[in-house]
């Protein structure tokens, strides 16, 4: 499978690459393997806490899921990003 070789591959080469996260943690979206993708983003998260968009991705994963309280708590999260939102 591609996403295990180009994905490990990458993650090897650079473990703090955050955007690495969380291309893989899409890519496991896309193939519903929704407790995976939380992992890889959530990783993302932890490398760049002020990305929006995988605050964003987390938080309607999280959603589609029904943890809502944690989604609730990372749409916050989002908001608190972009203060033109508040």
């Amino acid at each position: 499978m591609i996403l295990n070789i180009s994905g490990k591959k990458a993650l090897f080469i650079n473990k703090e690459d955050a955007g690495v996260y969380s291309d893989i943690g899409l890519a496991l979206m896309n193939l519903e393997r929704y407790e995976e993708a939380i992992t890889f983003l959530e990783q993302a998260i932890k490398l760049d806490s002020q990305n929006k968009d995988y605050i964003y991705s987390l938080a309607n994963l999280y959603r589609d899921n029904k943890r809502f309280e944690l989604a609730i708590s990372e749409y916050l999260s989002f908001r608190r990003i972009l203060p033109a939102f508040r």
